[in-house]
């Protein structure tokens, strides 16, 4: 076991053990990817958000609603800018022929 349980493990997120943690892979690797949940499910990832360097937003086709894509761009308005990318997944194979390539169509943050 890595230790005690805890009733409330998001306040461990918090916490400066963490926060170094997080600094001593950072230092350590190139690449540190934190997988979260749901950004609007739970308080975990906007304690998160603040301590990385930048943000992979991922929706899912026809699951994502707009209202859910709209709440989670609000909450990220509330917290410091990171580089930040978007991922649409859930696309069939004729689907993606309705996507086209686009680069930097609206700056994150503008309206």
């Amino acid at each position: 076991m890595a230790g005690s349980r805890t009733n409330r493990p998001s306040e461990l997120l918090s916490t400066a053990r963490f926060r170094e943690f997080l600094d001593e892979v950072k230092a350590r690797y190139d690449l540190v990817v934190v997988d979260t949940s749901p950004l609007r499910a739970v308080a975990d990832t906007l304690q998160i958000l603040p301590l990385v360097d930048a943000l992979l937003f991922c929706v899912r086709d026809g699951r994502s609603t707009r209202d859910q894509v709209a709440g989670a761009k609000v909450a990220l308005g509330h917290l410091p800018e990171v580089p930040a990318g978007l991922v649409v997944t859930g696309l069939t194979k004729d689907q993606r022929d309705n996507y086209g390539y686009y680069s930097y169509t609206q700056v994150y943050g503008s309206s």
